[in-house]
């Protein structure tokens, strides 16, 4: 009985070691488990800390690169505004310019030479060709004289490609064809001034208008001064030059309202 109990209190004690050390490996791993996810969630924290630090670091580099495009936007929008600015006044130079030019030939020219601009040449479709003239625009300058019929001025706007804002400028009869938009009064007053009658108004799919024909500037060595010229938007006069003939002199160059 003695040998009996002396067994049971040992192995009571071996069960007891036993489950002290199993209780030991337990907190052991648990210590390790712990500190394993106190690392893991000390690397997650850098990371978001990076990932804070990269994504500000990102947005300050993004605003500074918007900045520059709506400045380096707004630059190129006031350099074009400039540029067709200096565009209108060269426009506007090169009309006073022509202008004076042929009022200083008509001034040097003889009293039997003076050149007549109360009769506008009536040109052929092709740009080189001339025609007798057939128009004759003077007297009062509120109305149009009455026209010929058969005159090519009554010809209706031809087929094709028509001139417009979108396109700028189109290839019309073996020529360029191109569209400007300044205040025409001083071009008015000098026609007037020459003999060349009608009002001044603005049609309907804005052609700027001289009577019954539309304003056109051209190279007055091609196109005369006052001479008749068919365009894509109907029958023209030239009353205008400016400084695009230098480069291509053939070139017309329509007074619109666009």
């Amino acid at each position: 009985m003695k040998k009996l109990t002396k067994i049971i209190d040992i192995l009571a004690v071996f069960c007891m070691a036993f489950a002290i050390v199993l209780t030991a490996i337990y907190l052991v791993d648990i210590s390790n488990a712990n500190k394993e996810v106190a690392n893991l969630k000390k690397q997650v924290m850098n990371l978001e800390t990076e990932y804070k630090d990269i994504s500000t670091k990102a947005d300050a580099q993004k605003a500074q690169s918007d900045g520059k495009i709506d400045k380096l936007k707004a630059k190129i929008d006031k350099l074009e505004a400039d540029n067709r600015e200096l565009e209108n006044k060269n426009k506007e130079l090169w009309t006073e310019n022509n202008h004076l030019k042929l009022e200083i030939e008509d001034l040097k020219a003889p009293a039997a030479e003076v050149v007549d601009h109360t009769t506008p040449v009536v040109e052929s479709e092709a740009p080189q060709g001339m025609v007798e003239a057939a128009v004759i625009i003077k007297g009062d300058h509120s109305t149009m004289t009455e026209i010929d019929e058969s005159n090519p001025a009554q010809k209706p706007a031809p087929s094709g490609p028509r001139l417009t804002r979108e396109a700028g400028t189109i290839q019309f009869e073996g020529h360029s064809e191109t569209y400007y938009n300044l205040d025409m009064s001083v071009v008015v007053q000098v026609a007037h001034d020459k003999g060349i009658g009608g009002d001044y108004w603005v049609r309907e799919d804005g052609a700027k208008m001289l009577g019954e024909y539309i304003m056109v500037a051209a190279c007055y060595d091609v196109h005369p001064y006052g001479s008749l010229v068919n365009t894509s938007l109907g029958m023209g006069i030239v009353v205008d030059t400016g400084g695009f003939i230098a480069w291509n002199p053939y070139n017309t160059d329509l007074a619109t309202s666009w």
